[in-house]
């Protein structure tokens, strides 16, 4: 998958990204409201100013991730 893709699927209403494969990614200002990040790999994905309400990071491992300015409001960041 590739930035743009994964824009355009959650342009189309799609929410499920587990165990997606988004590493290195750039998401800056990004809107990706309710999306479902579960076991994804997101090590050095860049996601300054990202708006991640009520976002699902379970099992995500947030390593070299830029989270500057970043909306987490009810983001869940548990283990799992």
């Amino acid at each position: 998958m590739t930035t743009a893709l994964l824009l355009t699927r959650y342009a189309n209403g799609e929410r499920n990204f587990q165990l997606a494969d988004l590493h290195g990614f750039d998401l800056t200002g990004a809107d990706l409201t309710g999306a479902d990040f579960t076991g994804a790999e997101l090590t050095d994905t860049v996601l300054t100013g990202a708006v991640l309400r009520e976002t699902s990071f379970k099992a995500v491992r947030l390593v070299g991730m830029d989270l500057r300015g970043v909306d987490l409001t009810q983001a869940n960041l548990g283990a799992g």
